[in-house]
């Protein structure tokens, strides 16, 4: 009889634990806005601390885009102390994950100057 009584002890502790983790829920991400898309480019995207021209600092434009699901950050930085290079951007995917937001894999392309290369953002290097 004490046997029986474990067991059945035992199933319904196990039949409580499945029901928590099934119908557990991870928090829904927070709306993702322009200032996180900011907020995200300053802590983890920094080009412009580099090759920047005394007294003309890189500019940096952030914006971001939804792809069903997905959201992607996308840095452009231009006026980049380089003959070659006239702009980079960089794109990330935002995730959120343990209540903050992060931004995964980056993909740089690179416009080049005039007479450079390609006047659009590529992959391709400049001359």
């Amino acid at each position: 009889m004490t046997k029986r009584i474990l067991i059945s002890v035992f199933i319904i502790i196990l039949i409580a634990l499945a029901a928590f983790f099934i119908f557990q829920k991870e928090d829904p991400a927070p709306p993702f806005s322009q200032e996180t898309a900011e907020t995200l480019t300053h802590n983890y995207i920094s080009r412009c601390d580099i090759g920047t021209e005394e007294g003309m600092p890189c500019e940096v434009h952030v914006t971001y885009k939804t792809e069903g699901k997905k959201v992607f950050v996308v840095a452009t930085f231009s006026k980049l102390r380089d003959d070659s290079i006239a702009a980079e951007q960089v794109t990330a995917e935002a995730k959120y994950s343990l209540g903050e937001w992060s931004l995964g894999e980056r993909k740089t392309t690179v416009k080049c100057q005039p007479e450079r290369g390609h006047q659009d953002f590529s992959n391709e290097p400049c001359l």
